[in-house]
């Protein structure tokens, strides 16, 4: 199981993104935070959920473990599935945890979901977010940006005329623990030469 992916947003569908890690594009239904704060060629951390059906293996991107882990709780409610559970947590994480500690359910009412199964999501997780909240309130989430050795290589790569884009791409693609900034430019001049 996934845990997160971080790469770069390389499309943008509706409700879907497309996030390319190592040459590998993860196609990702979105939330709500998560559409919203995606831009096309930058880089970003997506926390991942797997929903896997007899049909069908679908990954579901979250901006933050909040995020994921309300949807968590969503799912272990009898009678709701994954794009209910989405729906849901796409009215905001800080928005559906109000609603359940105070029981409104015209705050939880979106579209797909019958008002029995908004009472019943509030019945089964008024407790239980009650004495998990703090853990599940999302902060503000920075921008991603490359640090350390791979900062050093971009802005290197950037430097001598490469894109940032790019750049960000090629040094995510080459970087192993350990390697120095050099080394990384190296291995990347080497890469475009061909």
């Amino acid at each position: 199981m996934y845990n997160y992916l971080k790469g770069i947003v390389s499309e943008i569908d509706g409700d879907n993104i497309t996030l390319e890690v190592n040459g590998i594009g993860f196609e990702i239904l979105a939330s709500g935070a998560l559409i919203g704060g995606a831009v096309l060629g930058e880089f970003m951390t997506v926390y991942i959920a797997e929903v896997i059906k007899e049909d069908s293996h679908t990954l579901i991107g979250f901006n933050d473990i909040a995020e994921k882990k309300l949807f968590s709780k969503l799912l272990g409610v009898s009678g709701v599935g994954a794009k209910s559970a989405l729906s849901i947590v796409s009215l905001g994480t800080q928005n559906v945890l109000t609603a359940l500690l105070k029981g409104d359910a015209n705050a939880l009412s979106v579209k797909g979901v019958g008002a029995k199964t908004v009472a019943k999501i509030i019945i089964d997780l008024h407790g239980k977010v009650d004495l998990d909240a703090k853990t599940l309130i999302a902060k503000p989430k920075a921008r991603e940006t490359l640090s350390g050795e791979c900062a050093d290589a971009a802005n290197g790569l950037t430097s001598l005329g490469v894109s940032k884009v790019e750049a960000e791409r090629t040094v995510l693609e080459i970087y192993k623990d350990g390697m120095t900034a050099e080394e990384i430019i190296k291995i990347a001049l080497t890469r475009r030469a061909k």
